[in-house]
């Protein structure tokens, strides 16, 4: 997987930067042993130094006042706070050459025009025929396919395919809260679904909650529903989940998953309700896998197979707007899935892995980059980097388009609106 430090570096070699790692340094300097005696006194003078692996960002960027060619010496003006060099690097960039921030600032609107098909499941509606498209979508071309599925799940990406924010940031459609606790897209603890969900503790308890769209509630008003997940822990009373408000049994601490459920019944008022997954009392990193919620209980199915037990059908679209309406309405029994086009997000962090296949984000970052180049850039290397790469990256881009096999369909018309 692509990180932003290795896109910036292959990037920076484009346009005749330099990468290296660091021997030692002061607060006003940095040696760099591979480079002693390749490179004249005073070469680097003027040019962008970025120490990247810095402890805090002011650290991160200077300007060379004196190299020195004998002992591989940058000199800068201005200390750094930050005096611990072990195992970092650096790079430098002429001085009419994008810098840091300009690159990092390419490569996110490179992440941004190019984008990958995502399946999310939405609840179906009694007497509910339209339905609106994901937040992401831009217009007629994200749509790849609309389908219906068979299952009562009422709690939607409970397989944790989407994460639009990124593998750093809660998932789509659920929401991370708690001072100081992480989310990571995880493997670990997976039994069914696409992805784990990683809550790790750092001294405030951690959450993640998933919403149910309240015209559902509504139709679930003194119903009795059942949720169900895998969890899996090394500590014992750290992770469980809640469903409206009742609280499941903790994980017994054997660090195997767990499948754990708990019911509860709603009032006959109830206007709002949400699923939290929880990592309490604790410092510890959990994992939640496949939650899933039914009107009445679950089933040895979806306890193995969450939604992708049960089967889809292909549900026409013609073109784009606000909507999808279908031909009838399914009750609260099915689920509409949509396979569309999301943008990749932004990096949170220089190495947080992107989904973005490397090769696609070097080239999309180096178009971005061929169009900012100040006059007196050398572009050679960088242009012939595009034009052999062309053929191989926009291959790339089409297959991270994809669509599921067909199969039998049921007419779905769309409704306007401005996209």
């Amino acid at each position: 997987m692509a990180t932003r430090v290795a896109t910036r570096r292959n990037l920076a070699r484009l346009v005749g930067g330099l990468i290296g790692a660091i021997s030692s340094g002061t607060a006003t300097t940095i040696v760099a042993n591979s480079f002693a005696g390749s490179y004249a006194d005073d070469y680097f003078n003027g040019w962008k130094l970025v120490m990247p692996d810095a402890a805090n960002a002011a650290d991160v960027n200077r300007v060379v006042t004196d190299y020195t060619s004998s002992t591989a010496t940058f000199t800068w003006a201005g200390s750094r706070t930050d005096t611990t060099y072990t195992s970092e690097n650096f790079e430098v960039y002429a001085p009419e050459s994008p810098g840091y921030a300009e690159i990092n600032e390419v490569i996110d609107r490179a992440l941004a025009r190019r984008n990958h098909t995502v399946r999310v499941a939405y609840p179906t509606l009694d007497s509910e025929t339209m339905y609106a498209m994901p937040s992401w979508v831009r217009g007629e071309n994200d749509i790849d396919l609309i389908q219906l599925r068979q299952s009562p799940n009422i709690l939607s990406n409970s397989d944790f395919a989407s994460w639009d924010s990124g593998p750093a940031l809660a998932p789509s459609l659920w929401t991370l809260a708690g001072a100081g606790g992480t989310i990571a897209r995880s493997t670990t603890g997976r039994i069914a679904g696409r992805y784990s969900a990683a809550l790790t503790r750092a001294g405030t308890n951690v959450t993640l909650t998933f919403t149910v769209n309240p015209a559902l509630v509504q139709q679930l008003q003194s119903k009795t529903l059942t949720m169900g997940c895998w969890v899996q822990a090394s500590v014992a009373s750290r992770a469980r989940f809640s469903i409206g408000g009742t609280n499941s049994a903790y994980h017994t601490g054997g660090s195997d998953p767990e499948w754990i459920t708990v019911s509860v019944t709603l009032s006959a008022t109830a206007a709002s309700l949400t699923a939290v997954l929880q990592l309490n009392d604790g410092d510890t990193t959990v994992y939640f896998s496949n939650p899933v919620c039914v009107d009445g209980s679950l089933t040895d199915d979806m306890r193995d197979g969450g939604d992708d037990a049960f089967s889809e059908v292909d549900i026409d679209h013609r073109k784009l707007g606000a909507f999808i309406q279908l031909e009838r309405a399914h009750g609260i029994s099915a689920q509409i899935l949509t396979y569309t086009a999301q943008p990749y997000p932004a990096l949170s962090a220089e190495t947080t892995d992107s989904d973005c296949p490397t090769l696609l984000l070097d080239y999309s970052a180096a178009q971005n980059l061929s169009n900012v180049l100040r006059p007196g850039v050398d572009r050679s290397r960088l242009d012939r980097f595009l034009a052999e790469s062309a053929g191989a990256a926009e291959n790339l881009a089409r297959r991270e388009r994809w669509q599921p096999l067909a199969r039998k369909s049921r007419p779905v018309t769309v409704i306007g609106g401005n996209w």
